[in-house]
């Protein structure tokens, strides 16, 4: 299994109407929205065959507007604030059957499964209770949690 992390290289708007949504939140000082892909495999991966598939096709991420990272972004820290990943899941399994035979045949690499899902980094300020984040940031709006569920895990 390998986590493939992407988010724009240009303006996320999506990100920038979350942050302005939640502006009379004092305590959160950064939002950030991106992807992680998980690749799934019955022998580990090469990454170096891994970042070939990410750079020269474009069937995971289209390598003009998205940027990736193997290993998990720095962005997710912040030596200031205390740091979440909210990682949001559809509730509704998703194929990624199409997308996996076509990889497969591409003889780059070769996976099993993979699954995609959409996450946030939050950095808020020290000693806000995750209760508070659930309350306020998470399920207001950062969750469909109708259709989704999410993890909410507290970073380094």
């Amino acid at each position: 299994m390998l986590n493939i992390y992407t988010w724009p290289k240009n303006t996320d708007l999506h990100a920038i109407s979350a942050r302005a949504a939640l502006k009379n939140q004092t305590a959160l000082h950064a939002l950030y929205r991106f992807s992680i892909i998980t690749l799934h495999t019955d022998t580990p991966l090469d990454p170096n065959n891994v970042q070939q598939l990410l750079t020269e096709y474009d069937c995971l991420i289209n390598p003009n507007n998205t940027a990736f990272s193997l290993t998990e972004p720095e962005f997710l820290h912040h030596p200031l604030y205390d740091s979440y990943c909210l990682n949001v899941t559809d509730k509704t399994p998703v194929s990624y059957a199409d997308r996996v035979a076509i990889i497969n045949q591409l003889n780059v690499i070769n996976i099993t499964n993979m699954t995609h899902n959409h996450a946030w980094g939050i950095h808020v300020e020290p000693g806000v209770q995750e209760s508070d984040i659930i309350n306020t940031i998470v399920e207001p709006l950062l969750v469909n949690t109708i259709g989704e569920t999410y993890t909410l895990v507290r970073g380094r």
